[in-house]
């Protein structure tokens, strides 16, 4: 039985925009990709296989940054032949990459560039104690709905909406993203990919619930939400294979190409 696996080129020196594919790409934060971090506060999620999200200090100003601590366990689609291992975390600068091309950082928290830790800095955090980080006011959590669909409508599937993945209402781990193009948004049958929207859409759902009962004042949950998430997922039309993400490219020939022929290689397991 065949596997498809990423096969990219090792990091480049000096750092340059990242991934090495057509698609959307995030800068390094700094020339050389490499900071003195002071790591102030956990605000994720301590079981999350895919990542840590940290609120950080860089050179005096308050960040928050995600280190892709477990890249293994993550996955490039959703059973079947595209349930296959990622070789590499540089593919998730891609929806960060997206959000600026398209002048919609207002959608998650901003990414200012990647940044590559010392094994120094990685066996510090692996040794922190973990806080979990505080949850959105009413106001905050009032747009999270629009905004995932506005992240749909930039050709970006998050598939990781729970509430440890959200500080101040805002998305900060976009390690299970697909972004256009992206061969499992548009390879797998529509029952499947409606199946993930579904998931998707409820945990976001099961989350507005969770932040209903614990808030001090009522947010309105959207009833195109619930509608979606009651059974009529079908009728949900921003589906993010739907983005044309071939007008950022000089040549669209080319990048098609690319992604169809190279992206994936295949490889015997």
């Amino acid at each position: 039985m065949a596997s498809s696996v990423f096969r990219l080129a090792p990091l480049p020196n000096p750092p340059v925009p990242l991934p090495r594919v057509p698609g959307p790409k995030l800068a390094p934060f700094n020339p050389d990709a490499r900071a003195d971090i002071e790591f102030v506060e956990f605000v994720g999620r301590e079981n999350n296989l895919d990542s840590q999200v940290w609120r950080v200090k860089i050179n005096g100003a308050a960040l928050h940054q995600s280190y892709f601590c477990h890249s293994e366990t993550l996955r490039t689609g959703q059973g079947g032949d595209l349930a296959r291992p990622l070789a590499t975390s540089q593919l998730y600068c891609r929806a960060n990459g997206r959000l600026e091309e398209e002048k919609r950082e207002d959608l998650a928290v901003k990414a200012y560039g990647y940044l590559l830790l010392t094994p120094q800095q990685e066996i510090y955090l692996a040794r922190k104690e973990l806080v979990s980080g505080k949850a959105p006011n009413p106001h905050e959590a009032q747009h999270m709905w629009s905004d995932l669909d506005n992240l749909h409508l930039l050709g970006i599937f998050v598939g990781d909406t729970h509430g440890g993945n959200c500080v101040g209402g805002k998305l900060v781990d976009f390690s299970r993203s697909w972004t256009m193009y992206h061969p499992a948004s548009v390879h797998i049958r529509d029952s499947e990919l409606q199946g993930l929207m579904l998931e998707e859409l409820q945990h976001l759902l099961d989350y507005y619930y969770l932040l209903k009962n614990s808030l001090p004042r009522t947010i309105a949950i959207s009833q195109d939400l619930e509608a979606f998430c009651s059974g009529h997922i079908s009728k949900y039309n921003n589906l993010p294979s739907a983005y044309n993400w071939l007008k950022w490219e000089k040549s669209s020939d080319m990048a098609k190409a690319y992604v169809d022929g190279k992206l994936f290689e295949r490889a015997a397991l």
